[in-house]
């Protein structure tokens, strides 16, 4: 099946919105893709009824007969909202028994179940993990997968480092998997002997651990928990060598004149350019741009797409402008 990244997932499920069509986003566990549901939700100003699937009954979803003038009615199921603005998140809708994905294929197609309507605006969009991963993911319904328009998606660095700059995933691990990027994504479904692998989602996990003690390393069995332990080993041996990448803080104090890494430092590197950019702001644009300066080539371009990325606001700050202007081919 052809796969899509993060990025293009937005603009398909637009596509689908637009259109009037449900969309079944399938990927392997952890690699976000809950997290593009509500991103693309919030970029729309639509807010999200989650309903999961696999913990309801055939009831829970088609609502519970009543009668009324000798004639069937069902109550109304407790997701329904009668205001515009919703998108229904059906998610992990394959690991839902079959009855009960019976029971939705009025709602993924019509919008509808038994005589209660969404409003007209409302959007459908499912998520399931693949059934080749061994992950609570069973077979899906024909008859329900043919209501749905279907995208798999795929880990991208270049995505989950966007994301990463926004999120407050430490600049460390945002570096590191840069240098290293297969690490971003080791999930093997064959082996049984490892609940902890890397993902998108255990990286952040990750983070959060080490932000718990920011003054202090993290061990080797607190960073095997998120991540496992083969990829702790190798993430902490490298971590000794990127906290040798000059304080940004320091930087920042006096660009000009502040130590760079050597050019075959790459995992340096990237961390040097990752730390700095999260430290931009329009006030002190004109240091970021003279430290980036000085940097090689890669990785000056990539200190200024960073800052942009995260600080939209710096693009339009006169020291932003005029790297630019002198490199309009980079940011292209």
């Amino acid at each position: 099946m052809i796969t899509v990244n993060h990025g293009s997932l937005q603009s398909y499920l637009y596509d689908c919105w637009k259109s009037g069509h449900p969309a079944l986003v399938t990927g392997s566990p952890g690699i976000g893709k809950s997290d593009s549901v509500y991103q693309f939700a919030e970029g729309i100003g639509y807010q999200v009824e989650e309903v999961r699937l696999p913990m309801l009954n055939p009831v829970d979803v088609n609502g519970l007969p009543y009668i009324v003038d000798n004639q069937t009615m069902w109550s109304r199921p407790s997701f329904f909202h009668d205001e515009p603005g919703w998108l229904y998140f059906l998610d992990e809708i394959n690991a839902a028994p079959m009855l009960t994905q019976v029971a939705a294929y009025q709602l993924a197609l019509q919008k509808r179940i038994g005589q209660n309507l969404l409003p007209s605006d409302a959007i459908i969009v499912a998520a399931g993990n693949l059934m080749s991963d061994r992950a609570a993911a069973g077979r899906i319904s024909k008859a329900l997968a043919n209501r749905f328009l279907h995208f798999q998606l795929e880990v991208s660095v270049d995505d989950w480092v966007k994301w990463a700059l926004k999120n407050n995933v430490r600049f460390e691990i945002i570096a590191y998997n840069r240098f290293k990027k297969t690490s971003l994504m080791a999930f093997d479904p064959t082996r049984d002997d490892e609940n902890a692998f890397p993902t998108p989602r255990t990286w952040k996990f990750l983070s959060d651990l080490m932000d718990v003690h920011p003054d202090k390393n993290i061990d080797i069995a607190l960073a095997a928990s998120a991540i496992g332990e083969a990829h702790a080993v190798e993430f902490l041996s490298t971590l000794e060598v990127i906290q040798k990448a000059p304080d940004p803080d320091l930087i920042l104090l006096d660009p000009s004149h502040a130590p760079v890494p050597d050019k075959e430092e790459i995992s340096v590197l990237f961390t040097v350019a990752t730390a700095l950019s999260m430290k931009v702001n329009v006030n002190n644009a004109d240091k970021v741009i003279t430290y980036a300066r000085r940097l090689p080539g890669q990785f000056s371009q990539l200190v200024v797409s960073d800052c942009i990325m995260r600080v939209p606001a710096v693009q339009n700050t006169r020291p932003f402008v005029e790297w630019v202007s002198e490199h309009p081919e980079t940011l292209n």
